[in-house]
This record gives C-alpha cells, sequence and structure tokens, in this order.
C-alpha cells in the first residue's frame, strides 16, 4: 500500500505521453520555398482533409536528400492516407505558418503503404496477411511502375497560367499589370518564350485563350503586411482570388495559378523567409508565388518546381552535402539571382531529359572510358533525324 501513492503518478504520467496511432485521408500538397539570397530551401508537405482543414506533416527522418520523400513528393495533388499521430512543436528552422502538425509513420496510396522510416513500399495491399515485399525506392522507374503513375508532361504541350497581382494596405507590388503581363507573355524574352526554347517546343503557355487577359489586379487586401504574424500564402491568395472571380476570372480554366505579392523584408526574412513558393508537382493545378515581380527567372524557376523539377545541385568532393543552388549553368540554381542576364535561364540536360524534351535516342548511356561525339546543346532540334547524342549519360555500378 505504500507503494501506491508513487507508482499511481507514475503511470499517469507515463499515459500522458502515449499516443493513438491515427489516419488522415486527403489530397497530398508538396510546396518547395526557395529564399535565393541565403541559397536555403524546404520542402513542405500538407494534407487538405477538406476545403477547411489542412495539416503539415513532419516525419523524424531527416529532411534532406530522404529517397523516400522524394517519390512520395511525387504523388502531389492525389488522394493519400497518412498514419501517424498529431504533434504540436515545430522545429525552429520551420517556416512558419498556421497549420497543425501531424507526425507521419506511413503513407498509403492506390493499395501501396511506404514506411517512412524503412524507406520500403509494399507491392500487395497494405497490411495484407501481416507482409510486406520491399522493394527499393531508389529509382523513379519502380516507383512510377508499382503505383501506375504517369509523367504528366507529354510533348508539345500548351500549358494554361493565370497572374493575380496580390497588394496589402501597407505594401505594394511594384511592377504594374502591363508589366507582369510583358514579363510573362510579351517580351521577347517572357516565361513563356523561354520555356518554348528550353523545351524545343515542347511546352508553352497560352495568352488569351479564355478572356481578353490572364492577369487579374492588383487587388488590395483589407490586411497590413506588418501586422501579419505568420505566412498565410493560402489565405491571401484566396482573398485575392475572390476579387478576381468577381472580375470574371475563371480559375478551373488554368493548371498554373500563379499570385504576385510584393516584396518586404517582412516577408522574405521574417515571417515567410522566402522569395518564391511552389507546388512541386501539378497534378490537379498547382500554384506559384512570387515576390519579387521583376525578375522573370523567378517565375521561371517556382513553375520549373510546378513540372516536378527540384533544384540544380553540385557535390564538389563526394563526401559532402550538395550544394542546393550550386550549378551555375541551370535557371534551377539560382546563380542568375547575382548575375542577372538573358544567358542565365537555361534548364540543364538531366531536367530536359526527365520531362522528355529530349527523346531517349539522342541520349547515350556509357560505362567506359573513351570519346564521344555530342551535337550542340542549344542547337538541338528534334525534328532533325541524326544519331548523334545530345546527353552523355555516366553508368554508375553502385545505383
Amino acid at each position: 500500500e505504500k507503494w501506491q501513492p508513487l507508482i499511481l503518478p507514475l503511470i499517469i504520467m507515463c499515459m500522458t505521453h502515449l499516443s493513438v496511432s491515427e489516419v488522415l485521408t486527403g489530397r497530398l500538397e508538396v510546396r518547395v520555398a526557395d529564399h535565393f539570397g541565403t541559397g536555403r530551401s524546404m520542402t513542405m508537405r500538407y494534407l487538405h482533409i477538406s476545403d477547411k482543414s489542412t495539416v503539415r506533416l513532419y516525419s523524424e527522418v531527416n529532411m534532406v536528400d530522404d529517397t523516400w520523400k522524394e517519390n512520395i513528393d511525387r504523388l502531389h495533388g492525389r488522394v493519400v492516407s497518412v498514419y501517424g499521430g498529431s504533434i504540436i512543436s515545430r522545429t525552429k528552422r520551420d517556416v512558419l505558418d498556421d497549420y497543425d502538425g501531424f507526425h507521419v509513420d506511413s503513407i498509403e496510396f492506390n493499395h501501396h503503404q511506404f514506411d517512412v522510416k524503412k524507406n520500403y513500399v509494399s507491392v500487395g495491399k497494405v497490411f495484407a496477411d501481416g507482409e510486406l515485399d520491399a522493394l527499393s525506392l531508389k529509382r523513379e522507374e519502380a516507383f512510377d511502375d508499382v503505383l501506375g503513375i504517369d509523367t504528366p508532361y507529354e510533348k508539345n504541350t500548351l500549358r494554361r497560367a493565370v497572374v493575380v497581382i496580390v497588394n496589402f494596405k501597407d505594401s505594394s507590388v511594384s511592377c504594374s499589370k502591363s508589366f507582369v503581363q510583358d514579363t510573362m507573355w510579351n517580351q521577347d524574352d517572357s516565361v513563356n518564350v523561354r520555356y518554348l526554347s528550353n523545351s524545343y517546343g515542347n511546352v508553352s503557355f497560352a495568352k488569351h485563350q479564355y478572356k481578353d487577359t490572364d492577369v487579374y489586379g492588383p487587388y488590395t487586401l483589407d490586411l497590413k503586411l506588418l501586422d501579419e504574424k505568420s505566412c498565410r500564402p493560402d489565405y491571401w491568395a484566396y482573398l485575392a482570388e475572390t476579387r478576381a472571380k468577381d472580375d470574371g476570372a475563371d480559375f478551373s480554366q488554368y493548371q498554373h495559378h500563379i499570385y504576385v505579392i510584393p516584396k518586404s523584408d517582412h516577408l522574405q526574412n521574417k515571417i515567410c523567409k522566402w522569395n518564391g513558393l511552389g507546388n512541386l508537382g501539378c497534378n490537379h493545378y498547382c500554384r506559384v508565388w512570387v515576390s519579387n515581380c521583376d525578375l522573370p527567372g523567378v517565375y521561371i524557376h517556382e513553375l520549373g518546381h510546378n513540372f516536378g523539377l527540384r533544384h540544380a545541385s553540385i557535390n564538389e568532393n563526394l563526401h559532402s552535402l550538395p550544394i542546393e543552388y550550386g550549378d551555375p549553368t541551370a535557371i534551377m540554381g539560382n546563380i542568375w539571382w547575382d548575375r542577372w542576364t538573358k544567358n542565365e535561364y537555361y534548364f540543364i540536360a538531366p531536367h530536359r531529359a526527365h520531362l522528355n524534351w529530349i527523346p531517349k535516342t539522342r541520349i547515350q548511356v556509357v560505362s567506359r572510358d573513351g570519346v564521344y561525339t555530342l551535337a550542340p546543346y542549344d542547337l538541338f532540334l528534334p525534328n532533325i533525324q541524326d544519331d548523334i547524342p545530345v546527353i552523355l549519360k555516366v553508368e554508375r555500378p553502385d545505383v
């Protein structure tokens, strides 16, 4: 009996730390937040359970270069079930937002389960007989084959983008509506022209396909930016979209929704900590937030995330972490941030090949030393029949 007063508090204390596994089902959204000035980015994952309920997804797995996350992120826009439990605390390196957190143990899609700790995917029905047939997720091809995911970007694709300019009561976008329109479509070096040239004519953005304008606003929200205590891009977009719809905008006609917001130290370095934000992938539709309205490179870079592209990193010695934006030749790097010239708006060969802009017949895989001939990369014309490769792909036996 003397032990009871000692044991009972211990039991109560332990019970308060127990968590029951929960299951949430909703549409997965993946975003990449880019802070070009510091060379840092963050990938954030959300589950939209309903129109008014969203949670931020977390895991105990290291956030850097996780194979499971790179493949799970390809499920952006699809309905998944998430197994885990609610959490409260957020790390200090987090981008602030207003969403509750949900700790992820595993994710289910199309009757397949991903264990985020063990980095495997079951190829049978989830929990079937308690057995899981493990499959390595190191290759996208294996992942796509198991889940039946097709590359959504076919050749000769006409994309549609709508732009909404968003102001606050104390902060406004410095670019005019016509300037934004020119940046997207009308200049010789516009976003549309750059995608058309980089894709060798395979991808372009339609102009005025449904209305006499694709740029709406500027709309001044009934908010002061300096009063915002957390980053709320969804809410800002919702308020601006409501105004644009009153002006006749039909967002269902566009795959890419672009929100141009003011350039502000409070936004970029305090509450949001990004210059640009973009969905990683574009299943049903995708969104982009741009806070540097005068830099075409930001639009092109964030739309690149919409096409499923990650950053063009480099690893200088193969024994350290890669430099996030390190490739000096790539628009998905950020060398253009400091050297803003027209020559920097290029997608690198791996990205062009990934998006099927360069056919597989023009990619040569090599596994030994030798002398090889390549066709000029930026003069490549897909309609010219030629057996000269445009890209050399070095085979690594350990992958």
